[in-house]
C-alpha cells in the first residue's frame, strides 16, 4: 500500500509538472511596463528599478546631420562614450523603418539593423547575465530653426523573441516653448530572456516646419534602446524538478501517516 501511494504521488506530480511546462511553453510572452520618466525628472532621478542591472551597452538614434557630417544611429556602451560602430541614415518624413536588435548572449554581442542596412555591432567583456527588461527612450527639445515645434519621434516594439507583443513605445513632441526638452524614458520587463527586439521608429515634422536633419539638429531629436538584467522566476525545466521534489515530500508525508 505505501508502495502505491507513494509512486502516485509521484506520478501525479510528474504528470502535473508536464503539464505545467505544456502550459508554459504554449503561453505568450508577457512584457510589462515598470517604471516611466518625463522631463520633469531630472537625469540623476533617472534611474532604473531596483535590481535591474545595467548590461552595458545601448542603441541610439539622432536626427543628426545632413549628408555624412555626423552620424544619425549608433551601438555605444552605455556610459555615453562614443559609439563603438554607427551609421549614417536620411530621415524622410513621417517614414515608419523597420528595425531589429539581437542579443548574443554567449559571445556577448549586441547587433542593431535598421531597414537593410547591414548591422552594427557592439562586443562586450565580462558579461554572462540574461536580457530580460529594457527602456525605451526619446527626447526632443526645441530650438528656433533646428526643431520647430511639433517635431515627433516615435520608437517601437512589436515582436519579441519573433513573437508579435501589444506594441510598446516611447514618443516625444517638441512644445511650443524655446530651449524646452520633452523627454519620455520608460522600462519594459519581460518574463522570458530576450533574444530578439523588433519594431518600427520614425520622426515626423508638421507641414512647413524645418527638416531637423538638415538643420544639423543632431542630439536635440533622438531616440535609445538600452538593456538590462533582472531577477527572473524559475525557467519550467526548475519548476518541473521542484514540482516533483514537492511530490515526492508529500508522499513521504502521507507514508509517515499510514506508519504511525
Amino acid at each position: 500500500m505505501k508502495k502505491f501511494l507513494m509512486s502516485s504521488y509521484v506520478a501525479l506530480g510528474t504528470t502535473f509538472a508536464g503539464l505545467t511546462f505544456a502550459s508554459q511553453s504554449a503561453l505568450a510572452i508577457n512584457i510589462t511596463q515598470s517604471i516611466s520618466y518625463n522631463q520633469e525628472i531630472t537625469q540623476e532621478q533617472r534611474i532604473a528599478p531596483d535590481g535591474w542591472t545595467d548590461l552595458g551597452w545601448k542603441v541610439e538614434g539622432r536626427a543628426g546631420a545632413a549628408g555624412g557630417a555626423d552620424w544619425e544611429f549608433g551601438v555605444r556602451p552605455s556610459n555615453d562614450s562614443q559609439p563603438v560602430e554607427q551609421l549614417e541614415w536620411d530621415w524622410i518624413n513621417g517614414q515608419e523603418v523597420r528595425w531589429n536588435l539581437t542579443w548574443d548572449k554567449s559571445n556577448q554581442k549586441v547587433s542593431f539593423q535598421l531597414d537593410n542596412k547591414n548591422p552594427i555591432d557592439y562586443t562586450l567583456s565580462n558579461i554572462d547575465s540574461l536580457f530580460n527588461g529594457f527602456y525605451l527612450w526619446t527626447r526632443a527639445t526645441t530650438v528656433q530653426g533646428k526643431v520647430d515645434p511639433g517635431t515627433n519621434v516615435y520608437i517601437e516594439v512589436n515582436n519579441v523573441n519573433g513573437e508579435n507583443v501589444n506594441p510598446l513605445f516611447s514618443t516625444t513632441t517638441a512644445t511650443n516653448q524655446e530651449g524646452f526638452t520633452s523627454l519620455r524614458e520608460t522600462y519594459f520587463l519581460s518574463d522570458r530572456e530576450i533574444d530578439t527586439l523588433s519594431g518600427i521608429l520614425k520622426m515626423s515634422w508638421e507641414d512647413g516646419a524645418v527638416n531637423p536633419q538638415k538643420a544639423n539638429a543632431r542630439s536635440r531629436l533622438g531616440l535609445k534602446v538600452k538593456g538590462f538584467s533582472v531577477a527572473s522566476i524559475p525557467e519550467p525545466g526548475s519548476i518541473f524538478g521542484l514540482l516533483v521534489i514537492g511530490a515526492l515530500g508529500i508522499g513521504s508525508v502521507v507514508n509517515r501517516n499510514q506508519d504511525s
